[in-house]
């Protein structure tokens, strides 16, 4: 026995379709413009970095070059302070090695100062370490991404509503 299929109007399975091909774009949008956003965060992180560690770098040398622990410890609680920072080291070629960290995730990224001495010929006399919070990296990025998808979705609803609009007044 032939069962009767039901017929939809060519104007329902165009809808669907559309609609169905319009949500697969916006999700396909967020996901690149997730991307991007990162690497747009990655990229900012590092000059905010940069432009922290050169803030800081003389007080570290001079910590560094007088193998000071209380200086070179504020430094570090200063370094700390910034949102963006997970953790923050400080060391010499003698017994200077101090380490601080925040509770946050620690971002596969750190960036490395090389400190000179601050008198002198300039020669070499320590490293000031620090790596950035992942969180802050992922919220920069996780911001950009939804306003920049909420804006390509509202702009590809309305085209949809548009084009089937004027399908709907073609039928």
């Amino acid at each position: 026995m032939i069962v009767p299929t039901k017929h939809r109007p060519l104007h329902h399975k165009l809808a669907r379709t559309v609609s169905g091909s319009a949500v697969l774009l916006a999700l396909l949008c967020a996901a690149l413009l997730f991307l991007a956003e990162w690497q747009r965060a990655v990229t900012r992180t590092d000059t905010l970095l940069n432009q922290l560690l050169d803030t800081m770098e003389k007080t570290a040398a001079v910590a560094a070059y007088a193998n000071n622990r209380a200086i070179g410890e504020d430094v570090l609680r200063g370094l700390l302070r910034n949102e963006l920072v997970h953790e923050a080291r400080l060391t010499n070629d003698r017994d200077l090695a101090l380490r601080q960290t925040r509770n946050t995730i620690p971002s596969s990224i750190a960036m490395v100062r090389e400190l000179r001495a601050p008198f002198g010929e300039g020669a070499p006399v320590g490293r000031l370490i620090v790596a950035p919070d992942r969180d802050f990296i992922l919220q920069e990025a996780l911001h950009g991404a939804l306003l920049a998808a909420f804006d390509s979705s509202v702009l590809i609803g309305l085209t949809t509503l548009l084009e089937l609009g004027l399908e709907l007044a073609r039928l």
